[in-house]
């Protein structure tokens, strides 16, 4: 490895636990309105983040069923 080259640090349980918590509730969506895609490192959970955002956006409740739908809509 060059001086360069770095792992990115990534911790999945903080992942998970910051997309659960944005699924159960309204106010932590809000509350973590300044994330960006970006920072999470699987391309699962970048795909559940960016439509819990656009729901959030929509004003469409978000709960597991109306996600796995979004989901599988788009």
């Amino acid at each position: 490895m060059t001086k360069f080259e770095y792992l990115p640090i990534w911790n999945e349980e903080a992942e998970r636990a910051t997309l659960g918590s944005m699924v159960l509730s309204e106010k932590a969506c809000g509350e973590l309105s300044w994330l960006k895609r970006e920072m999470f490192y699987q391309p699962g959970h970048r795909m559940i983040f960016d439509a819990v955002t656009d729901m959030y956006r929509r004003a469409i409740d978000t709960d597991l069923v109306t996600l796995k739908d979004w989901l599988t809509d788009k």
